[in-house]
């Protein structure tokens, strides 16, 4: 579907949107409809600019959700995260006996935000647009962040910058010790766009953990404001030096 978008610049921004099936888990496939469903849904993620992963906001995150989001973060893709029904919940509120459990609509969208981020916990930072279809409200919210997104993914990281900001979040957080030693960077720089790609030069690529690396990748993320923007490193570990009579060893293991 095809439409222009003015955005908040005034600019008027091109869009086609296009509606995906669910995407179950490979081996939950029970017949030949849903697999070819999953496989269009798929291809539909690759080829896409910007995802909009639609949540239902009386539902939160099903395990559905979550198997598109791990797909979206495989394909490095950047993502808007947008909970929509929001008219219901705000009509419940509307009610004398709201909505057990929650004071108000605030505390409700709070506490569904946290608990959405602890199941999408490998989507830092990823803009949240609570949305009703129905009303069209905030609509025009979400598509400004699609186009926000949009423009940040040809941002260049400072060089210098994007070191110092990845010496002070492992001195803040030191990597944790694997085989008696910890991961290491001696330098880094930013060698693409769509995703961002950081290069990462340090001592044994083994010993990146993945919790770390997610950990490192948000902290980029959140302070050049990148938020949505899939983040990748590159890492380039010490060579091996040979030694007389055959035997190897590696600097990157004394430090």
């Amino acid at each position: 579907m095809p439409f222009e978008f003015t955005g908040r610049d005034g600019r008027q921004y091109p869009f086609r949107l296009i509606d995906t099936a669910g995407i179950k888990a490979a081996t939950k496939l029970s017949s030949s409809v849903e697999y070819f469903s999953r496989l269009r849904s798929l291809d539909a993620i690759k080829r896409t600019d910007v995802v909009f992963l639609v949540l239902d906001a009386m539902e939160g995150v099903t395990q559905q959700d979550k198997a598109i989001a791990g797909e979206v973060v495989k394909e490095a893709k950047p993502v808007v995260i947008v909970v929509n029904k929001w008219d219901k919940v705000h009509d419940a509120f509307e009610k004398p006996e709201g909505v057990e459990g929650y004071e108000d609509e605030r505390e409700f969208r709070e506490k569904f935000e946290h608990a959405m981020f602890e199941r999408l916990f490998f989507t830092p930072g990823a803009p949240v647009i609570f949305v009703s279809a129905v009303s069209g409200y905030e609509v025009d919210r979400m598509l400004n962040a699609a186009v926000k997104l949009h423009r940040q993914l040809d941002s260049k990281l400072p060089t210098g910058r994007l070191n110092q900001t990845l010496t002070f979040l492992t001195e803040r957080t030191p990597p944790p010790s694997v085989g008696g030693k910890r991961f290491r960077i001696y330098y880094c720089v930013q060698t693409g766009n769509r995703p961002f790609r950081i290069r990462l030069f340090c001592n044994q690529e083994r010993r990146l953990t993945e919790s770390y690396r997610r950990y490192l990748e948000a902290g980029v993320i959140k302070e050049f404001g990148l938020d949505g923007c899939p983040m990748l490193f590159e890492l380039v570990g010490k060579k091996e030096r040979i030694k007389p009579g055959g035997f190897t060893s590696q600097k990157a293991d004394e430090d």
